[in-house]
C-alpha cells in the first residue's frame, strides 16, 4: 500500500476543509492565542471602517496579515492532523498484512501477525518488522526504532536487563 504524504490530495483536502471549519470562534476556544489572533483581526477589520481615508491603507494591512496568520496557523494544525491520521491508517494497514513466525513448542509455524496473543513467542531474523511491542528473551538485535524516535541510527536490545524492550512497526 502506499503511504499518503502531507501533499498527497487527500491529506490536502482534508487540511483545507479542516482550516476553514476551524475559523468558527468556538472551534478557536481550544487555542488561545490564535483565538486571540482572531479577535483582533476582527477588531482590526471593524476598525477599518471607522478609519479615516489617510489611515485606511495602515488599517487594511494589520487586517490582512492578522487574518493570514489566523488562517495559516488553522491550515498547518489540520495538515499536521491530517497527516499524523494517514500516517496511523497506513501503519494499520501494514500491521494487518505482516506475517511473523511463531514458536510453538520447537517449531516456527507462519502466521497473521493479528493472531498473535500476549505471551506468544515470535521469531525476528534480519530485516523483519517488528509486529508488535513485546520483549527480547533471546539474544541480541540491532533495531531500527525511526518509526518512532525519528532517530537514523539502530538500537541494540538484548535479552534480560533494562534495554530488551522492543516496539512494533
Amino acid at each position: 500500500m502506499k503511504s499518503k504524504t502531507q501533499l498527497s490530495p487527500s491529506v490536502m483536502g482534508y487540511a483545507i476543509k479542516h482550516a476553514v471549519l476551524r475559523m468558527h470562534p468556538w472551534a478557536l476556544r481550544k487555542n488561545p492565542v490564535i483565538l486571540a489572533t482572531y479577535l483582533s483581526a476582527l477588531v482590526s477589520t471593524l476598525y477599518c471602517f471607522k478609519s479615516t481615508p489617510s489611515d485606511l491603507g495602515f488599517e487594511i494591512q494589520i487586517s490582512i496579515w492578522l487574518w493570514l496568520t489566523v488562517a495559516f496557523a488553522n491550515f498547518a494544525e489540520a495538515l499536521a492532523e491530517g497527516s499524523g491520521k494517514a500516517h496511523a491508517e497506513s501503519l494499520k494497514s501494514t500491521s494487518k498484512s505482516a506475517m511473523v513466525w511463531k514458536k510453538e513448542g520447537e517449531r516456527e509455524i507462519h502466521v497473521s501477525a493479528l493472531e498473535l496473543k500476549k505471551d506468544d513467542l515470535i521469531v525476528c531474523r534480519a530485516g523483519d518488522m517488528i509486529p508488535v511491542d513485546g520483549e527480547v528473551v533471546a539474544g541480541i538485535a540491532s533495531v531500527d526504532e525511526s518509526a518512532i524516535t525519528v532517530e537514523s541510527a539502530p538500537v541494540i536490545r538484548e535479552s534480560g536487563g533494562d534495554r530488551s524492550a522492543v516496539t512494533g512497526g
